[in-house]
C-alpha cells in the first residue's frame, strides 16, 4: 500500500506528511520509540494512530471499545464507471460506500451523522481503460477493541481522510456517551461513565419512588449462545418480589407492556429486567420503560392498596 512500517526511520517522514494534512495532529513516539500520530478531539481527549504489518500490507490502527464479538466493516463499492476521474470523484456520496456488520442494530448506532458524511472521503478513483474510471477505496474494520484502516494509496491526503474516518469510528463511544448523558439528565437521571461501553461500566441510572432503575447496553445475555448476540437495551431494578407477584403485576400492566412492543420481562439475579432490541436512546421510548420497571419492582408493601396486590 506504500505506507512504510513504523520500524523504518523513513516512516517518520511519511507520517509527518500525513500529520500536516490533519488539523490538531502531531507526530510523536510511544514508549518504544515507535512513531504514531496523535489527534486531538473536540472534547479534549486524544486518539493515537499507529501502523502495523498485516498479511495484506501495512495498516493504520487505533483503539476503541470492545464490541463483544461483533465486527463492523466499511467497504468501497468497487466498480468501473463512465466519466473522467475528476467528474466521478465529484459525484461520490455515501451510497458508494457499504457498511457490513453482523449486528445491524450496532452498525446503526455506530454510524452517526458525522461519520456518514465523512465516508465518501475514503474512496479513491483512478483512470481505467476505454475512458472509464475505477472506483476503489480503503477498507476499515471495527472490532476486537480497535479500528483497522487499510488505505489503497500512499497519497498523504488519502491517508489523512482515511484516518479522519477511523478516528470518527474509534471515538463514537465518547459522542454516544454524551448523547445518552443528555437523555438521562432530561429524564432525571445520570450516566456512570463519560463514554459509552457495552456491559455494566456505562449505564444510565434513575431513581423512581421506591425503585432504583438502571439502563445499560449489552450484546449477550448470561449463558446465551454467541450466535444469538445482538445489541440490546436492558432496563432493570432490584426487587424483593417473587415470580408469582411479577406475573400478577405483568397481567395488570398488560397494556403498558404491549405499548413497549411486548419485550421480554423477567426476574434475573434479583432484578426485574426488561430487554429491548437495539440501542434505545430516546426519551420517548426510555421514559415508559423505566416507569414500568420501577412499578413492577416496587416492594409488595408499597402497592398494598393498588392493582399489584
Amino acid at each position: 500500500m506504500g505506507l512504510l512500517t513504523p520500524f523504518d526511520p523513513a516512516a517518520r517522514v511519511e507520517l509527518a506528511d500525513v500529520a500536516a494534512q490533519l488539523a490538531g495532529c502531531t507526530l510523536e513516539c510511544d514508549d518504544d520509540r515507535i512513531p504514531r500520530l496523535r489527534l486531538e478531539l473536540d472534547d479534549g481527549g486524544a486518539v493515537h494512530v499507529t501502523t502495523r504489518r498485516e498479511p495484506d500490507g501495512v495498516c493504520l490502527v487505533t483503539s476503541t471499545i470492545d464490541l463483544q464479538g461483533a465486527m463492523l466493516r466499511v467497504l468501497p463499492r468497487q466498480r468501473e464507471v463512465d466519466g473522467t476521474p475528476a467528474k466521478v470523484a465529484a459525484a461520490l456520496d455515501e451510497g458508494d460506500v457499504q457498511i457490513a456488520c453482523d449486528d445491524p442494530a450496532l452498525a446503526e448506532a455506530w454510524i452517526d451523522a458525522p461519520t456518514r458524511d465523512a465516508l465518501p472521503a475514503c474512496l479513491w478513483v483512478t483512470a481505467g481503460p476505454l475512458r472509464r474510471t475505477l472506483i476503489d477505496g480503503a477498507r476499515i474494520g471495527v472490532g476486537d477493541g480497535e479500528v483497522l484502516m487499510a488505505p489503497v494509496a500512499s497519497n498523504p491526503a488519502h491517508l489523512a481522510a482515511v484516518i479522519e474516518i477511523g478516528v470518527l469510528l474509534a471515538s463514537r463511544p465518547a459522542r454516544l456517551g454524551a448523547e445518552l448523558a443528555a437523555v438521562a439528565a432530561a429524564l432525571g437521571g445520570a450516566v456512570t461513565a463519560a463514554a459509552f461501553d457495552l456491559g455494566e461500566r456505562f449505564a444510565m441510572r434513575f431513581e423512581r419512588d421506591a425503585a432504583s432503575v438502571t439502563a445499560d447496553f449489552i450484546r449477550r445475555m448470561p449463558d446465551e449462545p454467541a450466535k444469538h448476540a445482538r445489541l440490546r437495551t436492558r432496563i432493570r431494578a432490584p426487587t424483593s418480589i417473587d415470580a408469582a407477584t411479577l406475573a400478577r403485576r405483568l397481567a395488570a400492566a398488560a397494556a403498558a407492556v404491549r405499548d413497549l412492543g411486548a419485550p421480554p420481562i423477567a426476574l434475573a439475579g434479583g432484578d426485574v429486567a426488561l430487554v429491548l432490541d437495539g440501542l434505545v436512546g430516546s426519551r420517548e421510548r426510555l421514559a415508559p420503560a423505566i416507569g414500568l420497571v420501577a412499578r413492577l419492582a416496587e416492594p409488595a408493601a408499597v402497592r398494598a392498596d393498588g392493582p399489584y396486590r
